[in-house]
């Protein structure tokens, strides 16, 4: 059976080393996977870490066409946070590229570690305000409905720190 190319939002997240190569390294190695396609890439946005003290963290959303499985797509991922140098020791600590699968077209899944949609995305502003920003064309999405949970969280702070031409010059 055939795969139809999917639409799929990702996050990237980083707050060790230099976050901004983080950040850039984890789209060229995305890029560069076979059957993934980057449509669009939001700007950089700054926020506090959640969980224990630590580095302040830089986040961003993409959109990417996929005829990558949601299962495939998770490995992928993880190949790259691992390549990376991302290491797991504590539940919400540091690390170096952190890359979770937000929207995976309409679809909805609940395993044990591959919950689609992203479960806390709706209580993140680092997550909601750059996905509103590459929105724009996505049938999977309702703007009226980001807006509405961005205004439940307008009191996180985040700060826009770059935009996307900046980090991704070919951006659409």
């Amino acid at each position: 059976m055939r795969r139809e190319k999917e639409f799929v939002f990702l996050s990237l997240g980083t707050n060790i080393g230099d976050r901004l190569q983080n950040l850039m390294k984890g789209l060229l190695m995305l890029d560069a996977v076979k059957g993934l396609e980057i449509d669009a890439v939001s700007s950089i946005y700054e926020s506090k870490a959640i969980g224990p003290k630590q580095r302040d963290f830089y986040n961003m959303v993409i959109s990417i066409q996929t005829k990558l499985s949601p299962r495939n797509l998770l490995n992928e991922c993880q190949k790259i946070e691992k390549k990376l140098g991302r290491l797991k020791k504590e539940k919400w600590g540091p690390r170096t590229i952190d890359i979770d699968i937000l929207l995976y077209g309409k679809q909805k899944i609940k395993n044990k570690d591959l919950v689609i949609p992203h479960e806390q995305m709706v209580s993140r502003r680092f997550v909601l305000e750059p996905l509103l920003e590459i929105s724009d064309n996505q049938k999977t999405i309702k703007k009226n409905e980001i807006k509405d949970l961005l205004e439940k969280v307008k009191d996180q702070k985040i700060t826009k720190i770059a935009k996307a031409k900046d980090v991704w010059s070919w951006n659409s």
